[in-house]
């Protein structure tokens, strides 16, 4: 198999005529530039100073915190307001609830079984995505938790721990 010729590969195209003054060169931006690329900026003089930034002005100072202020308000009051939050205990909780109870039963040199009951139980088609007790903070922190503040006390039902207070 031969080389086809450049010149047949590539159909031509009448070249444009850039022009110095013509109106296609004044809409058009050089495509290369004739001064080389400098590689290393410019000297700055040693007592050369940069200009400072003006300061802003006392009333945007003053807009920037009343309007930080009113954000935090906002947030609060929809994190705190009873309507705004949720009044049972949620799925994840629930989730945290289970995996600290297997904690409990393991203890920390388990957990690896903890992990791998939850590969098993995600890989039946029938099942639901649930939190990975990877979320490892959470779980010890609960777990940590629930010895400190009651000690070797059975944990409550979930039944009892759904219930609306």
């Amino acid at each position: 198999m031969g080389r086809v010729p450049r010149e047949s590969a590539m159909p031509s195209l009448p070249l444009l005529s850039l022009r110095p003054g013509s109106p296609l060169a004044n809409d058009t931006l050089p495509m290369i530039e004739p001064s080389p690329m400098k590689l290393v900026p410019d000297a700055v003089p040693v007592d050369a100073v940069p200009e400072a930034p003006a300061a802003p002005a006392e009333s945007s100072k003053w807009a920037l915190w009343t309007l930080s202020a009113f954000i935090l308000v906002v947030g609060l009051v929809l994190r705190i307001w009873p309507s705004a939050g949720y009044t049972s205990t949620g799925f994840d909780e629930v989730l945290y609830q289970i995996n600290v109870a297997k904690l409990e039963k393991t203890g920390f040199l388990g957990y690896d079984q903890i992990c791998q009951i939850h590969i098993e139980d995600q890989r039946k088609p029938e099942t639901t995505a649930k939190l990975p007790p990877t979320r490892f903070v959470y779980i010890a922190a609960a777990y940590l938790w629930k010895k400190v503040e009651f000690g070797d006390a059975p944990p409550l039902s979930r039944h009892s721990a759904r219930r609306k207070h």
